[in-house]
């Protein structure tokens, strides 16, 4: 979600309540000195201020099927709005009215008052403007001892909560014309140790009921349907606001005394330090820190607009709408430059991260909390490192800072057939880690005797988890930064299989082909950049380098781009001398930046510095199509899906499809994109940056027609 509107010091009077009228696209906001004001919904603008009622404005409602705005107040009527911002009804109740709510089962107002709330019927009537009126006579329903403040309804369900501590659920009568009083069939005298000031009842994803309460007693607590309490979540001060969001999954909780803080709640955790809802994340580059310092008051969901509309003690307006290109989840990494990203779909699904300081981190999901991860760093083993004599362990730590700092990570991937990450560094180095074999093994004969379990695949998930990666090789085959890794899964040659390969190549301007199952170094080619007579002399400038690479498994082809503008076709040998350079694919204006393989349209793709991506034929003879974007691409990654293109331009991520058509703008970062990863079992993409961010984001499918396609900016 992002915020949409925000509208300062909106009145000299504080907000008293909150609703949406959709009609219009307009926020109605209700106030203490009895008047009510209309917000365009996406400029924040002041359309009108309409003013009837003498006493605060407790509440406002807007009913859907009768077009009709109710408000409430402490004068005790409740006033009938026509979507012109004319009051047609009044009806006085004779006593303050402090809430609201519409039981769409037989059509009735429900009112809540001191120590009872009421039932109005439809009058059968229309007014002079043709909107149908609401009975003056009111059913008075007992249960209550102080002011109900709260009142919700959902399917047959009324569901009220007052300054008596009371949770009521009352269930509507189903009997055509029965106007009997509601039926209690659930009450819980002491839901809170105090008054209960705000209430929220909602349906999760898998159809489940959740009532959440918020109360002066300093907690919310979440209820299931039938009023069975699951989570009770702790403040240090009274909580004013609640409410849940389906599109994020999280409940919003404001207090008297802080900004608002959110709430995974299957798992009841504190998610807060993960999202960035309170960030002005909009394209006017405002502060990101002076909007966290608002202290809320009020909330309120919209699922009409999947809007969250919020007020604050400064008398401000905000509302936050749904946003295909907004993160999900945001995990800082204390100053980290994250500059690359992989993951294994094994289970337990996990991903990886390399930093320029060297640090090589493993991550993976929590169960009961999809937004947080536990993490553990992989080491290099002790054995690897050469020290020179006579150091003690002092001195031993201060070489391993300083091996650390010169194997900063530029690129990994992870091996599936063989449970195998790997990562180049900067200083020509690449490193592989896996499972510890001796504990692996030791496990796997504790499985065979029955100790942990029958050895199915459960069973081996778990005896990974335990094992834990060992850095097993590090190949020492480059003399300068790998920026390139890429991985052959396997070859024929006549009758006989062979593989998995890795495919290396960077600043050195060599290819190096390596044996994942030995670690031995099986092929090498020199000088690789230039062409014909160039590239078997080695003419090529000594200022160009190679900066990335890719593998077509379709063809037995790999393709590498350059600083010099241009990227170089190859097809793929165990022998260097029938690496045979098919082709060179000229067209950029700027260095390329990356190049990536579509197997779902049968192309290479490639980015720039010049500010462009470019779709080539498959034998790299001729470019396309191309897309000019806003500014240097930095990263590109194939959706694994469906073959859509991302592009990491500066700090935004660009969706286009397989014809390079936009489809969405991902926002967020706040500096250079380096990594981008698909994670299709979560459909979801991972994003990392000089931020110091990983950004989670959400993956949207889209039928392949035009009119499906999305403007960028939406």
């Amino acid at each position: 979600m992002e915020r949409r509107v925000y509208a300062r010091s909106v009145s000299t009077s504080s907000v008293t309540s909150l609703s949406y009228q959709p009609l219009k696209r307009e926020i109605i906001s209700g106030h203490e000195d009895g008047s009510m004001k209309c917000w365009e919904g996406d400029s924040g603008e002041l359309t009108s201020t309409l003013s009837h009622h003498k006493g605060w404005v407790t509440d406002l409602l807007f009913w859907q099927e009768g077009k009709v705005l109710f408000s409430s107040s402490l004068d005790g009527t409740i006033v009938q709005w026509s979507p012109a911002g004319v009051a047609f009804n009044t009806i006085d109740l004779g006593s303050p009215v402090f809430s609201l709510a519409w039981s769409s089962r037989k059509g009735q107002l429900i009112a809540g008052q001191q120590s009872c709330i009421r039932v109005l019927n439809q009058a059968g009537e229309v007014a002079s403007n043709g909107f149908p009126l609401i009975d003056r006579k009111a059913l008075q329903v007992p249960g209550h001892k102080d002011i109900v403040k709260c009142l919700s309804c959902l399917d047959n369900k009324i569901i009220s909560a007052g300054y008596d501590h009371k949770l009521i659920i009352y269930e509507v009568a189903t009997v055509t014309g029965d106007e009997g009083p509601l039926k209690c069939i659930f009450m819980n005298p002491k839901a809170h140790d105090a008054g209960i000031t705000c209430l929220q009842v909602t349906k999760d994803t898998d159809s489940s009921t959740w009532i959440i309460t918020g109360s002066l007693d300093k907690r919310v607590k979440i209820w299931t349907g039938d009023g069975k309490i699951i989570h009770t979540l702790s403040f240090s001060a009274a909580v004013t606001g609640v409410c849940y969001v389906p599109e994020v999954h999280l409940v919003w909780v404001a207090t008297t005394n802080g900004s608002v803080t959110f709430f995974e709640p299957k798992s009841g955790s504190n998610v807060s330090e993960f999202v960035d809802l309170l960030e002005l994340n909009d394209r006017k580059k405002n502060s990101l820190t002076s909007f966290k310092e608002h202290t809320f008051q009020l909330l309120k969901y919209v699922p009409d607009t999947h809007e969250v509309l919020g007020s604050t003690s400064r008398k401000d307006l905000v509302t936050w709408r749904s946003s295909m290109g907004a993160a999900s989840c945001v995990r800082r990494m204390l100053g980290s430059h994250i500059e690359t990203i992989s993951y294994t779909c094994k289970s337990p699904l996990l991903l990886f991260t390399g930093s320029f300081d060297g640090s090589m981190l493993k991550w993976e999901r929590l169960q009961m909390n999809p937004f947080d991860f536990q993490h553990e760093e992989l080491g290099y083993k002790d054995k690897l490192l050469v020290y020179p004599d006579g150091l003690d362990e002092e001195e031993r730590r201060v070489v391993r800072k300083e091996k650390r700092s010169q194997n900063g990570f530029l690129k990994t991937l992870y091996v599936e057939t063989l449970d195998l990450l790997v990562g180049s560094c900067v200083d020509g180095k690449i490193l592989v880690w896996g499972y510890d074999k001796a504990v692996v093994g030791m496990l796997r004969n504790m499985q065979k005797n029955g100790a942990l379990g029958t050895g199915d695949r459960d069973s081996d998930a778990v005896t990974n988890r335990v094992a834990g990666f060992a850095c097993l090789h590090i190949l020492g085959g480059h003399t300068d930064c790998v920026t390139g890794l890429a991985l052959v899964e396997s070859i024929k040659d006549g009758t006989l299989t062979s593989g998995p390969y890795l495919l290396s190549t960077g600043w050195d301007l060599t290819v190096c082909v390596w044996d994942l199952n030995t670690a031995r170094l099986v092929a090498k080619l020199e000088r690789c950049l230039g062409g014909g007579a160039a590239d078997r002399k080695g003419e090529e400038s000594s200022d160009n380098v190679v900066t990335d690479l890719s593998y077509c498994s379709k063809h037995g082809t790999f393709a590498y781009s350059s600083s010099d503008k241009t990227t170089y076709l190859r097809r793929f040998s165990l022998q260097p001398s029938k690496m045979e350079l098919l082709a060179i694919l000229v067209g950029h204006t700027g260095e390329v930046t990356q190049v990536r393989w579509n197997e779902f349209c049968d192309k290479w793709v490639t980015s720039s510095e010049d500010s462009t991506v470019r779709i080539w034929s498959i034998d790299g003879s001729r470019c396309e199509q191309v897309v000019t974007v806003e500014g240097p691409v930095s990263v590109l990654t194939i959706d694994s899906t469906n073959g859509f293109i991302l592009a990491g331009t500066q700090t935004i991520i660009r969706l286009f499809d397989t014809d390079l058509q936009p489809l969405i703008t991902y926002r967020g970062h706040t500096d250079l994109i380096r990594a981008i990863v698909h994670v299709p079992e979560w459909n979801q993409y991972v994003s990392s940056s000089w931020d110091a961010t990983v950004r989670i984001w959400g993956c949207h499918h889209f039928r392949k027609t035009r009119e499906s396609r999305l403007d960028p900016e939406d």
